[in-house]
């Protein structure tokens, strides 16, 4: 498969999608497990997931 091919990009970007969104559903995971906030949970993942991106 051709890197420069529209299939090739989109097969990629579905497989990025799961380890981009992989760090929220943990926050929620782990806030229900210790019986905490699940918005501040999403919120300290998404903070650590946007300075990964800077």
């Amino acid at each position: 498969m051709n890197n420069a091919s529209d299939t090739y990009a989109i097969l990629n970007a579905i497989g990025d999608s799961v380890f981009y969104f992989l760090p929220f559903f943990l926050a929620v995971s782990a806030a229900r497990k210790v019986k905490t906030n699940e918005y501040l949970a999403l919120i300290i993942a998404w903070y650590f997931n946007v300075s990964n991106i800077y």
